[in-house]
């Protein structure tokens, strides 16, 4: 049987990297190549940039995955702590710093996605016969 809730979170997050890579690209990778840095630290953000794109795609394809096979609950398990982590952080960071929420609004869709998996989990619970 097909999880509904870790297809759903898969989505989301396969989503989410769509708009990492093209608004994102555009609205925060571009202006950090253009900006006077020195090329390590330019360049070591840039590739945190795209390991982050690695990550929402390793997310997706793990949720997609786990959906489809019970057997792989500790990906989905993973992902969806992962996901809280990351939400957290960006939220704590921007409260930290004092950004506005929803200038650094990456915490909502991480959270989202962990609440979406945590739902995964639960129906797994819920179908799983011992």
């Amino acid at each position: 049987m097909t999880d509904p809730w870790f297809l759903a979170a898969g989505a989301l997050a396969l989503v989410g990297l769509g708009v990492h890579v093209f608004v994102g690209g555009k609205d925060v990778a571009r202006p950090l190549l253009a900006a006077d840095l020195t090329p390590v630290a330019k360049y070591m953000n840039y590739a945190c940039w795209h390991g982050v794109s690695i990550m929402l795609l390793a997310m997706s394809g793990s949720f997609f995955v786990a959906a489809k096979k019970p057997a792989a609950i500790d990906v989905a398990i993973q992902m969806t702590v992962l996901s809280g982590v990351f939400g957290l952080w960006v939220f704590i960071l921007a409260l930290w710093k004092r950004q506005p929420l929803f200038a650094m609004r990456q915490w909502i869709f991480f959270l989202l996605i962990a609440a979406i998996g945590l739902a995964g989990l639960h129906y797994q619970s819920m179908i799983t016969v011992d």
